[in-house]
């Protein structure tokens, strides 16, 4: 068994190797059969939470407009969990001002944190957020001029301030 083999056997580089090739092709193929779609679950109404909705839209976005990358405002990580959880097809950079959830982003799928001063003040002090997601992109070399990237902000506890919104970057 490869896990076995990670923690006492002799070849632990390969067995993590051939590992994430079998993780690999067994995503590559339920996308290609479009099968990540079933594990969002929706309410009994058939309807999806708010923040699973925008999760999925950012997903599909990424894959019909072939974005280099998603950019996530975040507080706790919760939000950017949920994005990486609809598997897009570009990695997410996540912006937090916490470094123990920068830590635990580290560990979610496709998810690049970055740590901020503080997250609310960058967020409304900041007029142009678009050009700050496109200096994380090419900080992190995901895109060229006239490639897309995606903005993902609003996820707030608090009802009066949760505004969800995607917006899609140009890289100028």
């Amino acid at each position: 068994m490869l896990s076995g083999e990670t923690a006492v056997g002799r070849f632990p580089l390969d067995a993590v190797r051939m590992m994430d090739r079998i993780a690999r092709r067994s995503e590559a193929y339920m996308w290609e059969h479009g099968l990540f779609a079933n594990t969002i679950k929706s309410k009994g109404d058939g309807r999806l939470p708010l923040a699973d909705s925008v999760a999925r839209a950012t997903s599909l976005l990424s894959r019909d407009l072939r974005v280099r990358a998603i950019v996530v405002i975040c507080h706790s990580g919760l939000s950017v969990a949920i994005v990486s959880s609809a598997r897009p097809a570009a990695p997410i950079i996540a912006l937090s001002d916490s470094g123990k959830t920068c830590t635990r982003m580290s560990l979610l799928w496709g998810v690049l944190p970055d740590r901020v001063e503080d997250v609310d003040r960058t967020a409304s002090m900041i007029t142009d957020l678009p050009a700050v997601a496109r200096q994380l992109a090419r900080k992190y070399d995901l895109g060229e001029t006239g490639e897309h990237i995606l903005l993902v902000q609003g996820y707030h506890p608090e009802p009066e301030r949760n505004v969800p919104s995607i917006s899609v970057v140009e890289l100028l």
